[in-house]
């Protein structure tokens, strides 16, 4: 049974998975480390390997590196599913070289099953495929909104006027006294 691995881009699923630096179809035991294929354990019912994409693709050609310093022909009679339809069975693999599956599937993951009581290993992959057109349409630019009618500026309060001075009384003319 194969584990399941996640690096927060994609979802890979084998077991003991070594991530590769460059194209190398090498296992890697004399590099020091500079393991490039993944290879997993031996598993009874086929050891796999699964990619998700993330959206629906449309893959139209598959193209796996197979190991070249030791058992070649281990990658012969394995299947890759794109979602879960059967897109090849890989014959003929030559050892160090890549084989290749052309078809026409759509789905949105990669699945590279092994053989029942085999390894599984593999030292390149290249998938040729497109998005749905659906997914990758850039979305309708959005019409800009009119703006909202700016509020009228509150005009300052009234300030009352001060009371105007009260004018101060005028004297009563005295009468002027008469002549006689």
């Amino acid at each position: 049974m194969s584990s399941v691995w996640k690096d927060g881009r994609v979802t890979i699923s084998p077991h003991d998975v070594f991530k590769s630096k460059k194209w190398n179809a090498n296992y890697g035991w004399e590099q020091l480390g500079e393991l490039t294929c993944v290879h997993t354990l031996m598993d009874p019912e086929g050891a796999w390997w699964k990619v998700q994409f993330g959206m629906n693709i449309a893959i139209s050609k598959v193209a796996i590196l197979n190991r070249n310093d030791c058992c070649g022909d281990r990658l012969n009679g394995v299947k890759v599913f794109v979602g879960d339809a059967l897109f090849g069975t890989i014959n003929n693999a030559q050892q160090g070289n890549w084989a290749t599956l052309k078809g026409k599937n759509t789905g949105n993951s990669l699945k590279i099953q092994g053989t029942p009581k085999q390894y599984l290993h593999f030292c390149g992959l290249k998938v040729w495929a497109t998005a749905e057109e659906s997914k990758c349409k850039a979305p309708e630019p959005e019409k800009p909104k009119p703006e909202p009618p700016k509020p009228k500026p509150t005009p300052p309060p009234v300030k009352e006027a001060p009371p105007e001075p009260k004018p101060e009384p005028k004297p009563e003319p005295k009468p002027e006294p008469k002549e006689p």
